[in-house]
């Protein structure tokens, strides 16, 4: 006997907040975006926000009082684009499937929904550490991801930090956002803005000689240069995120293990991606990943091994055209939330012939870096 209509009807409710863990869940996420910097956009025009090279301004000194003061401003304002990017994909249920955990009544709706959940957990987790690996370095590394969903096609167009990687072919989204190179030396367009020192549209790049000589130092002079970057409220205050691979993260360890607190990054309940670390150096919350491949992020000569980024987290947002959605708060009450994934409904539909469900699952946004000057590269850290 196969499941009815009304059965079908009733495993639509099996979904719940799923979506939601991938913007808090995950820690890494979480921390990237702790200013709450999800932004709602319309359409699938590029997402822009204004820049501005410099105040404008012709300042005169004062000695007699009859100066003439001028009336002309120098009109710099340039815009930063960023195109949404759209992946969807489909979880399969077929009946049989679902018939294998058949009981009676509600016994039963609930023992599918669990299995729907499961599955669809699975998938969103996957891509999830997909859409985390890409963001970092332009590459998915499949060894270390064991729900890994994606290729290099499916994501080309989700912008990365990885400053090497120029494969993107939407507006805005062509290449990486943070160069292996010194502020003088970056001229790539980023973010549909081509980057010079006197446009204020640069990051910070230091290289170690090696970590004994002056690995340590190297980050601090990253962090300091980042600092100075901050705008208004926020002027002089460090940098919140640090990204590495574990090579650094234990050479950080070794140099200043007396003054650092080192946590699993499950320790509060969290869910932790993959070889993921966390210690605080300074301000800065410092995650280890092995989703920082050195390999890559080496590939066109960057200098040396050992990589951390250095992140302003309150200049980091995620675009999404997904509308708002109403989910449980902690205390149980209703709130609003902006998600990085929908999650749909099952539909009925025929799976290899015989009759299933599916369950969509869509990505439509992006990630986009403000004041870039703000944000750096420490290298060669693992020598």
């Amino acid at each position: 006997m196969g499941l009815t209509d009304a059965q079908f009807g009733q495993i639509i409710n099996a979904l719940g907040p799923a979506e939601v863990k991938v913007a808090t869940g995950k820690l890494l996420i979480s921390d990237m975006l702790s200013k709450g910097n999800i932004t709602l956009h319309s359409g699938s025009a590029p997402f822009e926000e204004a820049h501005l090279p410099s105040a404008g301004i012709t300042a005169t000194p004062i000695y007699s009082g009859g100066e003439s003061i001028p009336m002309t401003s120098t009109d710099g304002l340039k815009k930063t684009k960023v195109s949404p990017h759209m992946i969807a994909a489909n979880v399969a249920f077929t009946e049989k499937e679902l018939l294998s955990v058949q009981k009676t009544g509600d016994v039963f709706v609930g023992s599918a929904q669990n299995l729907i959940k499961m599955k669809v957990d699975a998938a969103v987790d996957g891509l999830t550490d997909d859409l985390i690996n890409w963001f970092l370095v332009a590459a998915n590394v499949s060894a270390q991801h064991p729900f890994l969903a994606s290729n290099a096609t499916t994501l080309a167009d989700v912008i990365t930090l990885n400053g090497i990687y120029a494969g993107g072919g939407l507006t805005g989204n062509i290449r990486g956002l943070l160069d292996f190179v010194v502020p003088a030396s970056q001229t790539d367009v980023v973010m549909d803005l081509a980057k010079a020192v006197t446009s204020h549209h640069y990051n910070q790049y230091r290289a170690a000689t090696d970590w004994d000589t002056n690995g340590m130092a190297t980050i601090r002079k990253v962090i300091a240069d980042c600092s100075t970057f901050n705008k208004g409220k926020f002027r002089g205050e460090f940098p919140d995120v640090g990204i590495c691979d574990p090579e650094t993260f234990s050479n950080i360890l070794e140099a200043a293990k007396a003054n650092v607190r080192t946590a699993s990054a499950n320790d509060n309940g969290e869910v932790k991606a993959p070889g993921l670390l966390v210690t605080e150096l300074n301000d800065i919350r410092v995650h280890s990943t092995t989703m920082m491949n050195g390999t890559v992020l080496n590939s066109a000569g960057a200098n040396g091994t050992g990589t951390m980024y250095i992140l302003n987290s309150r200049y980091l947002k995620w675009i999404t055209t997904l509308d708002p959605e109403a989910v449980p708060g902690k205390d149980g009450s209703m709130e609003t939330k902006l998600k990085m994934f929908h999650v749909g409904k099952p539909q009925n539909t025929s799976i290899t012939g015989t009759r299933g469900v599916i369950v969509p699952i869509t990505m439509y946004g992006n990630f986009h870096l403000s004041e870039l000057p703000a944000h750096g590269i420490a290298n060669n850290l693992a020598a």
